[in-house]
């Protein structure tokens, strides 16, 4: 599917719904960027910044012991212009580098395919597939999803070509048991 054939709304999704109909990118594209923005508000926060790696270059602000040596002759030589440039957020300090960390970790699905799924219910899962897929890729990690019913252990993974005919392939009929999803 090209991006000419979506909404502006949609077109930073085209990757995400290339393995998709046009016609169905289109319909399920609200569903997509609320259930994005849902996700995004319980996603978990970054470990931090990282490790120290050095100076990245300047920055507009920075803690004083990051001030340009400049700056501070500055502070000496002409107090006023150093209080106003302070101000006006117009000091130069060292920006700090962080190393990094890996990506770790992976996004897991844990679907219901059976009856009672058919219809708006598969429509959501599909949605919520797009996004947590879309999601994972963002952090360099994979989507896995598992089919209640299916035997524990075995996953569907893979790039969204892959995933989502296994993952339309799975259809269950019986709704899972409890024990299914102990």
């Amino acid at each position: 599917m090209t991006t000419a054939r979506l909404p502006a709304a949609l077109a930073p999704w085209a990757a995400t719904l290339a393995p998709l109909t046009p016609e169905l990118a289109v319909a399920i594209g609200p569903l997509l960027r609320r259930l994005d923005t849902l996700v995004g508000e319980h996603e978990p926060l970054a470990d931090g910044l990282g490790e120290p790696e050095g100076l990245g270059g300047l920055a507009r602000t920075g803690r004083p012991d990051q001030l340009l040596p400049a700056e501070w002759l500055l502070a000496d030589a002409y107090p006023d212009e150093f209080l106003r440039r302070l101000v006006d957020g117009e000091l130069l300090y060292f920006a700090p580098e962080f190393r990094t960390p890996a990506a770790r970790g992976r996004v897991v699905a844990l679907v219901d395919t059976g009856p009672l799924q058919a219809g708006a219910g598969r429509l959501v899962q599909l949605a919520a597939l797009l996004v947590l897929h879309r999601r994972a890729a963002a952090r360099g990690t994979e989507l896995v999803v598992g089919v209640l019913g299916d035997p524990a252990g075995r996953w569907l993974t893979g790039d969204l070509a892959e995933l989502l005919p296994a993952w339309l392939e799975a259809r269950r009929p019986a709704d899972p048991t409890p024990e299914d999803v102990r």
